[in-house]
């Protein structure tokens, strides 16, 4: 039997309606791609579930900020600004220099007032040592060999009576110190991604910038596992015990033995106080561990342990005490702050920087003020008779350092600049940040321009009970007009304000501003030496 012929057709004939199903799916696919980009990857930002491309641009325009601001250079690398001046002959009666990194730098830190030797300088006031001046010389990246070559140039000219270091766990770095040395440990830098053309990275990040971060995160993270090694170089994690092996750490203890000589021969009181976080690079224990069913503040304990271990060995062999912070800190964090792997981003000066945060910094101030009650009585002088306050809220620190800020009394003004120039995290909106040398008490705040449209307030402030600074912010109202008034209740948060975010718009060119504080009552610190621990 033959079988009938059956002849296809050259042309696929598409249904009249499957255009219109294929442009839908496309508009769906498109608007869920957005609600992520524009609201759900925010939303998890902002609630510390992950870190976004907000966080990323925001740190980088902090440190673009700081950088400005911050005087401190190779020549001189102490921590000066034009509202913070450090003069060669001390202010008080007895002094002492912080020696460090970024720690001491400020990098990530919106507020100089939060960073951890600005801490201990209001610890030191808290208990009544308002005779003391507490400066710091630090740069980013700065390694032990670095910071003891620049202690040597300026401890002979400031003159401290104490030298305290920070040591933060890539301070053993050696590279760059003995030319062709065999101690050299690298870390894993990876180069750009070859599936990735630049070109489309660009596109992806102008259209879908948040969901792009994550994507590409995701992608390097991968890559750092499959190329870390010997030959490409460490993850950080695990760079951070290599450079504590062989050649690396031998070489290393004649640093630290260098560090000894000098601060013997000197005859300054010295210590080294460590800075455990809840913040643990990646390496393969690490996310071991962290993917078990263990308590998360017991990886905490064992990372920073096997970092701290063979380092404060190394300084007691060279009569240069170290205190390891680990047990203090996750003590202090089970009091004060979270201490679960979901609040993991709340550790660092915000969710896109490790640096530490408000708790952990003021936990390392606790603990150095501790040391020099017990140990170095003789670097402190006697303490007042009442505890040092201002009489006058104080701006010591404002972002941006070119607003012009000027203050007489109570009134302080200064030039709005353009919103490129501001930050905008956590409140997603462009502001001016002003920042208090001491928390105060505030019944009212005023602000006024000429051609001011409108604006609304911000204001951080401390926890009263641990003088930790609140990780909410207040908002005020949004008021418009030229000239603004907002009264503040009374209560913890408004007896406790330690910094103003202002966020305005206007109507014209004349962009100045007077902001004027009322004191609730006189600023004043907490009465109980000590009563913070």
């Amino acid at each position: 039997m033959k079988l009938p012929t059956v002849k296809w057709k050259k042309h696929l004939v598409l249904h009249p309606v499957a255009p219109s199903y294929f442009f839908r799916s496309v508009c769906v696919i498109a608007l869920v791609l957005f609600a992520l980009d524009a609201f759900v990857i925010p939303h998890l930002e902002d609630t510390n579930k992950l870190v976004g491309f907000g966080w990323r641009e925001e740190n980088a325009k902090i440190n673009n900020l700081m950088a400005a601001r911050n005087h401190a250079d190779k020549a001189n690398p102490i921590w000066r600004s034009d509202a913070m001046p450090v003069s060669v002959a001390p202010k008080k009666a007895k002094r002492i220099l912080v020696m460090g990194d970024s720690f001491v730098w400020g990098h990530g830190y919106s507020n100089v007032n939060e960073i951890w030797w600005r801490q201990l300088q209001a610890e030191l006031d808290r208990r009544g040592y308002d005779n003391v001046e507490v400066i710091a010389a630090g740069l980013r990246g700065l390694a032990t060999w670095q910071q003891v070559e620049m202690a040597k140039r300026l401890v002979p000219v400031y003159r401290p009576d104490a030298v305290i270091w920070g040591y933060v766990t890539n301070d053993p770095d050696e590279i760059g110190h003995v030319p062709n040395s065999k101690a050299h440990v690298v870390a894993l830098t990876l180069p750009h991604d070859p599936a990735v053309p630049k070109r489309a990275e660009n596109i992806a990040r102008a259209l879908l910038p948040n969901l792009s971060e994550q994507l590409l995160a995701l992608r390097e993270h991968n890559r750092e596992k499959k190329m870390a090694g010997e030959r490409n170089g460490y993850r950080f994690g695990d760079w951070e015990l290599e450079i504590l092996k062989g050649d690396s750490f031998a070489q290393y203890g004649q640093t630290v033995k260098e560090l000894a000589d000098f601060v013997h021969s000197e005859h300054i009181p010295t210590f080294v106080v460590s800075f455990p976080n809840g913040v643990l690079y990646d390496c393969d224990k690490t996310e071991t561990d962290l993917r078990s069913k263990r308590p998360f503040m017991d990886t905490v304990r064992e990372y920073y342990e096997a970092r701290y271990r063979p380092v404060k060995a190394l300084f007691d062999k060279n009569g240069v005490g170290f205190a390891d912070l680990t047990d203090s800190f996750i003590s202090y964090a089970k009091k004060n702050g979270p201490t679960s792997i979901e609040d993991r981003y709340s550790f660092g000066i915000n969710p896109g920087n490790t640096h530490p945060g408000p708790m952990a910094t003021h936990l390392y101030a606790i603990e150095a003020a501790d040391i020099l009650e017990q140990h170095y009585p003789q670097c402190l002088g006697p303490k007042s008779s009442t505890i040092a306050s201002l009489s006058t809220p104080h701006f010591n620190d404002w972002a941006p350092g070119w607003i012009g800020l000027n203050q007489k009394g109570r009134e302080t003004t200064f030039s709005y600049p353009a919103d490129d120039d501001l930050l905008s995290m956590p409140i997603r909106k462009p502001f001016v940040q002003l920042s208090l040398q001491q928390p105060v008490a505030l019944k009212a705040i005023h602000l006024q321009g000429a051609e001011l449209k409108q604006a609304q307030l911000y204001v951080s402030y401390e926890d009263p009970s641990t003088h930790i600074e609140s990780p909410h912010l207040q908002a005020l109202p949004e008021r418009r007009g030229n000239s603004l008034n907002w009264s503040l209740p009374s209560g913890d948060w408004s007896s406790n304000v330690n910094a103003i975010k202002v966020s305005a718009q206007f109507k014209g060119e004349d962009r100045s501003l007077k902001l004027i504080l009322d004191p609730a009552i006189e600023s004043k610190l907490a009465a109980q030496p000590g009563a913070n621990q």
